[in-house]
């Protein structure tokens, strides 16, 4: 008898599969992978039965707002579809633009932190506003989207490893769920939305109701539940803002923070193609070109804007996109210890930037600027009373 296969047409490997007895619980197995010093492992898909198909349809990964993604079997790569090509080409052109500004900054911010990973943003590579254009021969959309959007292929965010996905499943999924869950080829896909900003209503919250990984919803009760380090992603969310603010120059409106996997290659030096035109292009082609095991990565950044250094933009556009994301950076009401450690954390690389394009003042102050302004707007609507006032500067 054959080997059974799984989705990209490979043997899945015996290993895979779920042994009894496993020597480290649930909760073990969340803090050893998602903390900050994990070991590299390597990633296993979960073992589901074979499938037999005539046509070949690129697998859905993620829905949202910002497109739907799709993955491209055999490859690195996801195909993202859209039908509104001004937000996708803004999607294009900024996450691009992140990307580039997070390899430009490695460098500096890893001799500013030298024991933190430094987050990442996928890079994207070919654009059309057809939607079948780019497509590898004999692949197509699932029937449900082929209808008329705009495509670009983009790098595929690995799913975090195997053990993570099993825990979560184990921890958070309903008993009559889990061995369906195990096995469901969606859960192959797997990415923590990190909302170190928010807890559950309840402890009970999310008990039993869970049947999919898709951007599973990672809140600070449950990173605290788990023991994790979450001062650590704290300080790497500061960091990913400060880039984001201060090197891309882009407000950073409701992108999507997630941890996902490792990248599979080193991308440094790996710079993303960045049009200065506005106008959409029919399509955009060129040749294709050690971390722990998990990463923290920014990405959808269709709702975003640029932003210029004045304290005019760090007001009207970055305090608002700040506080009108999800609740991924920590907040004073929330946790005013973790607050403290993001808040002071972001200080750092936002200085390291700016002075490294040799910018003065006032612009070295914009930094301290927008979180006083964002904190006085947080402390003038948020139902929360400090002990103090908590300020950053003059």
């Amino acid at each position: 008898m054959d080997p059974e296969e799984n989705s990209h047409g490979s043997p899945i490997q015996s290993e895979e599969v779920i042994q009894p007895g496993t020597p480290m619980t649930p909760t073990e197995v969340l803090n050893e992978f998602l903390s900050a010093h994990s070991i590299q492992i390597p990633s296993t898909r979960l073992p589901r039965k074979r499938q037999v198909v005539s046509t070949i349809y690129l697998s859905v990964i993620g829905l949202g707002s910002c497109g739907s993604v799709f993955a491209i079997a055999g490859t690195d790569l996801a195909c993202k579809k859209a039908p509104n090509e001004k937000a996708f080409w803004n999607d294009y052109r900024l996450t691009n633009t992140v990307h580039n500004a997070f390899l430009d900054t490695r460098s500096i911010l890893r001799k500013a932190f030298p024991e933190r990973t430094i987050p990442q943003a996928p890079s994207c590579k070919e654009f059309s506003r057809h939607i079948t254009s780019l497509l590898p021969d004999g692949l197509c959309f699932p029937p449900k989207h082929q209808k008329h959007g705009a495509v670009f292929t983009v790098d595929k965010i690995p799913s975090l490893p195997f053990k993570v996905r099993q825990a979560l499943i184990e921890m958070y999924f309903g008993d009559t769920s889990w061995e369906e869950a195990m096995r469901s080829p969606e859960n192959e896909d797997c990415l923590a939305r990190a909302y170190l900003g928010a807890r559950r209503s309840s402890p009970s919250e999310f008990d039993g109701m869970w049947d999919s990984l898709w951007n599973f919803p990672l809140k600070l009760d449950m990173m605290d539940e788990l023991e994790l380090d979450t001062h650590n992603l704290a300080i790497e969310l500061a960091i990913a803002l400060a880039a984001i603010h201060w090197k891309a120059r882009v407000d950073g409106m409701d992108p999507e923070i997630v941890l996902g996997g490792a990248a599979t290659r080193d991308s440094e030096g790996a710079k993303a193609f960045v049009p200065e035109y506005l106008t959409i292009p029919q399509e955009v082609r060129f040749p294709q070109a050690n971390a722990r095991p998990t990463h923290l990565w920014v990405l959808d950044f269709d709702k975003a804007a640029t932003i210029e250094l004045t304290r005019k933009d760090a007001k009207k556009q970055l305090v608002p996109a700040f506080l009108g994301n999800d609740h991924y950076f920590p907040r004073p009401d929330v946790d005013p210890d973790l607050w403290e450690t993001f808040s002071q954390a972001y200080l750092t690389p936002s200085r390291v930037i700016l002075e490294a394009e040799n910018h003065k003042s006032p612009v070295l102050k914009l930094p301290v600027y927008f979180l006083d302004q964002a904190l006085e707007f947080m402390k003038a609507q948020a139902k929360w009373d400090p002990e103090e006032d908590i300020t950053f500067g003059d």
